[in-house]
């Protein structure tokens, strides 16, 4: 199709242009001239820091004999990859769209093709930002998300509206977007026409995401792929309305509580039908004296609020939508709209569900299907979906708890059950205990973590209480060497410090029981001691594994079944449904990695300190071996030790900030003896600028000296100040510390204690 030799190579700068004649009839070889622009070797990296782009060599082959074989329509074209901001390239930009808040710094715009933006995110501009608050932290909503990437999608098409009925696919909210609330946040949007099939005739498709200066503008936290013009969706849809409304008052129940959102994305007026799987509710749709290219977003978000309705106490998070149809977006005065929101189905810890909204006629005004939300925290102190419904109040139901006099008074000494509390619908068994004096053994008198160890072994023993004749039969086992048990692993996730005076309340639950072993989660909160000093708070998360084994007359122990009473108990407490429980996460930042031990069999960490320990009955339990707390005492004692003897003055009276522990795990390979002698190593496996990751490993020693392999433990450690009832701050480690570390590293050599 093409002339070969119609010209020869000319040099233009850095490129090299070879003229073609057409050999198409219904082209003059006088009117077409297509010429070649073959970039020089290294010119295209130098092109790529200007914003211009070269054509993937496929696609410029396959425009190029598009152009040569097909009238184009125009006496001159030029087919380019981005350009970026060349003077010469100045095509007719587009007006911008009737609402344009969020296309602002315009970088890269390609009308018809592609357009890159940036704008900065504040809490004077973007006032909803203040009513949008999680955790503390600023979110952009997922609904103004939204309107900019479709503010973006209207400019890059050269509209200024867009198209309804509006179909919005695969929405994605793959990460928070956290405005600062003194520093704002710039975010990047980016909307990119897709090609369409020759075939299509359905409209246009454009992919667009949103970015952040806080990713360094490297990964997408919002996308979505917006279809305009398309008609495939229904316009009525059936919801039986009842006509009677349940005794949930929304802003004095759910607002602030169960939904965080502030005054302005308070829509929700009225729920009608609310239980596991569904909720009916009505909403006010309706202008805020605001401009938005999609409407009122404030009503979208109530969509979006009304799924957690359902899955209370699970505190969620929507994360993708597969589809979201706008039929019917603006609207001249607030009208009350119906919705309905329906659980589909549960993956893991991911809720599915359907939400849509109609007019009071029948009419679909807007619908989400495929709709997930991630669960990321189980809320303790709420009811669940039908509780919420009957009683109107956040609060634990009188009816779910079963208390059991203890002979103590006050709150300080309760024993009671929570009814379906746990992952999998266990019942839970909480036991309230207050702080003392011994608790606090910090070097700012903050709880030392080691108490979770010994606090577990008690929710452990405690926890037959509420069994008629469980418990004494429990520390008969226990007592017997005939059967017991053997603790095989412990890990705690620690995320607050209590205050000094609060009470302590464990609420454990078996998560999975065998013949031989189980495994149990226990959730910490500390309960303010008067009412009126705020709310309970989850302070840490803990995970047990133990097995039943029998204790020979050598001290050593071997493996064998649970008793059959016991095993029944442990079937009463454990799941009555699918679901697994998921350590919440604490996100400290703990900074830049200074060091890190490279992975292999053999990397275990570089060696800091050892210390032999010597052990008596004091270290020992009811069982005989030496009890599974006297390790993380162990941990606690190499290191405290390691990191004073590095710098003692930093310890020295009552600092501003300690070493704490954010995470550990432990892990028992064998038992250990009242009278044996135990060696504990402490080593480093990564450094970083404000935390350090540790390991441990326990060995006893014989007296010939050779060794045995006990236990091994992971520790990380921070350097922190502990904020009572709030997330530590986790600050860089003092310099002297820091520089003694990486010293010590150069040596390579331990330290003995």
């Amino acid at each position: 199709m093409v002339a070969e030799g119609e010209g020869e190579p000319r040099s233009i700068g850095s490129y090299s242009i070879r003229l073609y004649g057409s050999a198409n009839p219904d082209f003059p070889l006088d009117d077409f001239i297509a010429g070649v622009v073959v970039p020089r070797d290294g010119s295209v990296e130098r092109l790529a820091k200007l914003g211009i782009e070269a054509i993937p060599v496929e696609e410029g082959a396959s425009r190029f004999v598009e152009l040569v074989t097909h009238d184009p329509g125009a006496r001159e074209v030029i087919v380019t990859a981005r350009l970026g901001s060349a003077d010469t390239w100045q095509p007719v930009m587009p007006p911008l769209p009737r609402a344009h808040r969020f296309v602002d710094q315009i970088r890269t715009l390609e009308p018809g093709h592609e357009l890159i933006c940036r704008t900065k995110l504040d809490l004077e501009r973007d006032a909803y930002v203040r009513d949008h608050v999680y955790e503390g932290s600023h979110l952009l909503p997922a609904v103004f998300g939204l309107e900019a990437m479709a503010e973006a999608v209207a400019h890059v098409t050269g509209r200024a509206e867009l198209p309804f009925p509006l179909s919005i696919e695969d929405v994605e909210l793959t990460r928070p977007l956290v405005v600062h609330p003194d520093r704002g946040l710039m975010i990047e949007i980016r909307a990119q026409v897709e090609k369409a099939d020759a075939a299509a005739s359905d409209g246009e498709r454009v992919y667009a995401e949103i970015r952040c200066e806080q990713t360094g503008f490297e990964q997408t936290h919002f996308s979505a792929r917006f279809h305009l013009r398309a008609t495939s969706m229904r316009r009525e849809q059936t919801v039986d309305i009842s006509t009677s409304a349940l005794p949930v008052r929304p802003k004095e129940h759910l607002y602030g509580s169960v939904l965080f959102q502030g005054p302005r994305f308070q829509r929700i007026d009225e729920l009608k039908v609310l239980d596991s799987k569904s909720c009916i509710f009505m909403a006010t749709q309706g202008p805020e004296d605001e401009t938005w290219l999609l409407g009122d977003p404030y009503f979208r978000d109530a969509l979006l609020q009304s799924l957690q309705l359902c899955v209370v106490p699970d505190q969620c998070l929507p994360v993708r939508i597969d589809r979201w149809e706008i039929v019917n977006p603006a609207q001249a005065r607030r009208v009350s709209r119906v919705g309905k929101a329906t659980i589909d189905a549960k993956e893991g810890d991911t809720y599915i569900g359907t939400v849509s909204s109609v007019s009071t006629d029948g009419e679909l005004i807007e619908s989400l299907s495929g709709y997930r939300a991630r669960a990321l925290l189980r809320r303790s102190d709420w009811p669940n979906a039908a509780q919420l419904a009957l009683r109107g109040s956040v609060s634990v139901p009188d009816a779910v708890i079963e208390a059991v006099d203890t002979g103590a008074t006050g709150q300080a000494h309760r024993v009671h059950t929570l009814q379906r509390y746990g992952y999998q619908n266990q019942d839970a068994f909480a036991f309230r205990f207050p702080l003392t004096a011994q608790d606090s053994q910090s070097a700012t008198r903050s709880l030392y973590f080691t108490r979770f160890f010994k606090w577990m072994g008690q929710m452990r023993e405690v926890c037959g209480l509420n069994t008629p004749g469980a418990y004494v039969k429990i520390l008969d086992m226990l007592r017997s060497n005939e059967i017991t048990s053997a603790t095989n692993a412990f890990e705690t996730t620690i995320l607050g410090t209590p205050r000094c005076n609060d009470i302590i309340e464990g609420r454990l639950w078996v998560e999975r029981a065998s013949a031989v072993d189980c495994d149990a989660v226990c959730e910490w909160w500390a309960i303010p001691f008067a009412p009126n000093e705020g709310d309970p708070q989850l302070i840490a998360w803990s995970h047990m594994t133990i097995s039943a084994v029998q204790v020979l007359r050598s001290g050593a122990v071997r493996g064998t079944k649970w008793p059959d009473f016991f095993f029944g108990f442990l079937e009463l407490m454990g799941p009555r449904g699918s679901g697994v429980s998921r350590a919440p996460s604490n996100d400290y930042d703990y900074g830049a990695c200074r060091f890190k031990e490279h992975h292999g069999p053999r990397a275990t960490g570089v060696l800091l300190a050892e210390h032999v320990f010597d052990t008596s009955f004091e270290d020992g339990n009811v069982v005989g071996n030496v009890y599974f707390a006297t390790y993380g005492a162990w941990q606690g004692r190499v290191r405290d030790r390691f990191f004073y003897e590095l710098s003692p003055e930093t310890f020295c009276g009552l600092p501003d900030a300690e070493l704490i522990c954010t995470n550990f795990r432990m892990t028992q390979l064998r038992e250990a003896m009242p009278f044996d002698r135990v060696r504990v190593e402490m080593r480093l496996v990564a450094l970083y600028e404000r935390a350090a990751d540790l390991s441990f490993h326990y060995f006893r020693v014989a007296p010939d000296g050779s060794e045995t392999k006990l236990a091994v433990g992971e520790h990380t450690a921070a350097w922190a100040t502990p904020i009572a009832r709030n997330n530590a701050i986790v600050q860089n480690w003092p310099s002297n510390i820091m520089d003694a570390l990486l010293n010590w590293m150069g040596e390579r050599r331990p330290l003995a204690s």
